[in-house]
């Protein structure tokens, strides 16, 4: 006979087992029907439960590998040569992905960009979005704003960002 709580054997006329001290019900004594008597084999649950865990594990690593893989985007690291030729001073560059509301954090950390004057930031992008726009910030919180720049022909070791206003209209030169 064997324990119906761990398969080990049990000796004949045992009321515990002495492996797991489950209590052993007596079968064969005429209170259950023959059909209902179940019968354990040695070992037999923990091989099962050892697959299905390595089955679900197994499941469950392709699955992050996959997102991982699929998740997985490029990116690159400009070194841009920022050129002030605004006729102000620049307290603040900041950068925002076309058709995006808000702008993301100053480009040149804290730092002043006087005119006339030139300084290199590092910009990191996605290889999947090269195409930024651009907004400039002076001393007395006036903004102007530069559309539809892309990296696409930069060069990541020494891309260059030209900022112009004569007064009426801003442009700008990446390249």
């Amino acid at each position: 006979m064997f324990c119906e709580n761990c398969g080990k054997e049990i000796k004949d006329g045992e009321r515990f087992c002495r492996n797991c001290g489950s209590e052993i019900k007596k079968r064969g004594t005429g209170s259950e029907p023959e059909s209902q008597k179940t019968f354990a084999i040695k070992g037999a649950s923990k091989k099962k439960n050892w697959k299905t865990i390595a089955i679900i594990a197994l499941v469950i690593v392709v699955v992050i590998g996959i997102f991982k893989w699929s998740s997985k985007e490029e990116t690159l690291k400009f070194n841009v040569r920022v050129v002030n030729n605004t006729g102000f001073d620049i307290c603040a560059l900041y950068a925002s992905e076309p058709n995006v509301d808000n702008w993301e954090e100053d480009l040149l950390d804290e730092n002043i960009l006087c005119d006339g004057e030139k300084m290199n930031i590092e910009f990191i992008i996605t290889e999947d979005n090269l195409d930024w726009d651009f907004a400039i910030e002076d001393v007395e919180g006036n903004i102007l704003e530069f559309y539809g720049l892309s990296f696409a022909e930069c060069d990541v070791d020494g891309a260059t960002l030209i900022l112009e206003y004569d007064g009426y209209e801003t442009t700008a030169t990446l390249y």
